[in-house]
């Protein structure tokens, strides 16, 4: 299953990593790895509604994932070191995700309590892939 089906929310999910992908490059203009990146989150967001301009540079994403026949709705937040002097804290990212319902965490626990059966046959109906 291609990722962007797997998440229910895509249009949002992806513009709010294409926001973090412009603003890391803005940090570090010279990187053409990263340039890369942008062009092909571009390309993936084209004919996609953006969001309202209000939440482009929030640090906190809502990803809602389909898992069998649920949908997990969780929350990330991201924690940047933007203004570290030292090159290693300028490059870190912290991403944490939540469950935001009873159905997340109940999703979450079962496959904490049982890591076996989620690790073999994978949560979700079909394997993700990034087409």
């Amino acid at each position: 299953m291609p990722l962007r089906q797997a998440i229910v929310n895509w249009p949002e999910v992806a513009w709010a990593a294409l926001s973090r992908l412009r603003r890391q490059l803005r940090q570090a203009p010279l990187d053409e790895r990263l340039r890369a990146l942008v062009n092909r989150a571009e390309d993936a967001v084209c004919g996609l509604p953006a969001p309202p301009d209000t939440h482009a540079h929030s640090l906190v994403v809502c990803p809602w994932f389909r898992a069998g026949g649920s949908v997990i709705r969780t929350v990330t937040f991201t924690a940047r070191f933007d203004t570290a002097v030292e090159i290693t804290l300028d490059d870190l990212r912290i991403e944490l995700i939540y469950p935001q319902d009873d159905t997340a965490e109940q999703f979450f626990r079962a496959a904490y309590q049982n890591p076996g059966s989620a690790h073999d046959t994978g949560p979700l109906d079909e394997p993700l892939t990034h087409a």
